[in-house]
C-alpha cells in the first residue's frame, strides 16, 4: 500500500549523503556502546578527576609537561566522545548530558598552565606596583574562590562517570 511505500521510503536512505549519515551514525553507535571504549572514557573520566591531585602528591615540578600532555589529550579524547555522541544519539546533542560533558571537558583548561596564565592575565590585568598590596589580598579571596569551583568542577566531573556506568546497562534509573 502507499503507505508502506512512504514508510520504507522514510527508513531506507535515498540519497548519497543520507546514507553516509547513516553509515556514520551507525558507526558512531557501535563505537559509543563498545565496551572496549567505555572502559577507556572511564579510565580517562577517572584520570581527570583525580590526576591534578595525584600530580601534586606524587610528582615533583619536572614531571608538569607530561601532565599537560595528559590534560590535553583527555580535552581531545572527550571532545571526540562528545561528536560521537551527537552522532550516534539523536537526544544527546543539546540535552544535559551534552552540557554536562561540555563543561566538564573545558574544565580540564584549568590544569594547563598556560591557559591559567592568560586567564590570570585577564582577570588580574595589569597595574602598577602601587597595586602590589590589592592583588595579594586579591589572591587570597581568589584561592578560596577556586577551591570552590574546583569541588563544582570535580561534582560535574561525576556526573560523567554515572552516565557512562548507566550507559552499560548496569544499574536501573536512579
Amino acid at each position: 500500500t502507499l503507505r508502506e511505500e512512504r514508510r520504507q521510503s522514510k527508513a531506507a536512505p535515498t540519497t548519497k549523503r543520507e546514507r553516509v549519515l547513516e553509515q556514520l551514525k551507525a558507526r558512531s553507535l557501535a563505537v559509543c556502546e563498545s565496551s572496549k571504549f567505555m572502559t577507556f572514557m572511564t579510565v580517562l573520566t577517572l584520570y581527570a578527576l583525580f590526576g591534578d591531585d595525584a600530580k601534586l602528591c606524587l610528582a615533583d615540578s619536572t614531571a608538569d609537561d607530561a601532565f599537560v600532555v595528559a590534560a590535553i589529550m583527555c580535552i581531545v579524547f572527550f571532545g571526540v566522545e562528545i561528536v560521537l555522541q551527537c552522532f550516534a544519539y539523536a537526544w544527546y546533542f543539546r540535552g544535559f548530558y551534552f552540557w554536562v560533558d561540555l563543561a566538564s571537558t573545558l574544565s580540564i583548561l584549568t590544569e594547563i598552565p598556560a591557559v591559567m596564565a592568560e586567564v590570570a592575565i585577564l582577570v588580574g590585568g595589569s597595574g602598577g606596583e602601587s597595586a602590589e598590596m590589592l592583588k595579594a589580598g586579591k589572591a587570597g579571596r581568589v584561592g578560596t574562590k577556586a577551591t570552590k569551583i574546583i569541588r563544582i568542577v570535580r561534582l560535574v566531573r561525576m556526573v560523567r562517570v554515572v552516565k557512562l556506568y548507566r550507559m552499560t546497562g548496569d544499574v536501573d534509573e536512579v
